[in-house]
């Protein structure tokens, strides 16, 4: 392809037409810079096309560490519910003086949440720490962003400074004060007219459903958090 421009340009010097010499040369370098243009479009294509793809693969990974962590939170919150459905259970022998009953060792056992929440935030982490913009969708990112540095280091500090700390604080000695050992029935206590005629145990068991209450509140704000994102993440994965 040279050889023959080159054989052109000659031809034409040859027979002296320098007006049509001097249009081809003008042509001829309106081709190179087209080719150019054309090949660096070409470039910058495929490397659109691979930082898309990283991009997809790096949506697809934070959508399974989301989807995780929505099955966990949904787990504790399911949790918390049996937690405060047995302390409900509880309180209730403290308003209506019942008779101590077969299922309230059960109950006791389950008055208080023994798993504390973990978070996996490689996915997120390793974005972060690789400086790469790599996810386009500003919404997305913004969404990230607020969940991983806002919005579960919140959580993580109710989970510590309520529930942990009730626990250390007033459950724990209260088991260790009220409460023979766990039976194949559950948490036995020493004495049932003792534990329920003391009224300081009444108010830990109710702050107990108080904790539990707001806690779940918070969890259901993260779970529809949480599914939102992911729904933003699937149709910018379908969009691919």
């Amino acid at each position: 392809m040279i050889k023959f421009f080159r054989n052109i340009r000659k031809h034409l010097l040859g027979e002296n037409k320098t007006g049509k010499y001097l249009k081809y040369a003008i042509g001829e370098i309106v081709l190179v810079v087209l080719g150019i243009l054309i090949a660096l479009q070409i470039n910058n294509w495929n490397e659109n096309r691979k930082a898309r793809g990283i991009e997809i693969d790096t949506l697809k990974e934070l959508r399974a560490d989301l989807s995780q962590c929505l099955f966990d939170i949904t787990s504790d919150q399911e949790y918390f519910q049996y937690c405060k459905k047995s302390t409900e259970y509880i309180l209730e022998h403290f308003k209506n003086e019942q008779a101590a009953g077969d299922s309230l060792p059960f109950h006791f056992a389950q008055m208080y949440p023994f798993a504390t929440f973990s978070i996996n935030s490689t996915t997120y982490d390793n974005l972060r720490q690789s400086g790469a913009n790599a996810i386009s969708n500003d919404s997305i990112r913004l969404k990230l962003s607020d969940f991983y540095t806002r919005s579960i280091n919140l959580y993580k500090e109710l989970e510590q400074r309520s529930v942990i700390a009730h626990d250390e604080k007033y459950i724990t000695p209260m088991k260790m004060s009220e409460f023979k050992s766990y039976s194949n029935k559950g948490l036995e206590l020493k004495d049932y007219n003792s534990f329920f005629t003391n009224l300081y145990n009444q108010q830990v068991l109710n702050k107990s459903k108080f904790i539990f209450e707001g806690l779940m509140g918070y969890q259901n704000y993260l779970i529809k958090d949480l599914e939102s994102l992911i729904a933003r993440i699937d149709k910018e994965i379908a969009n691919n």
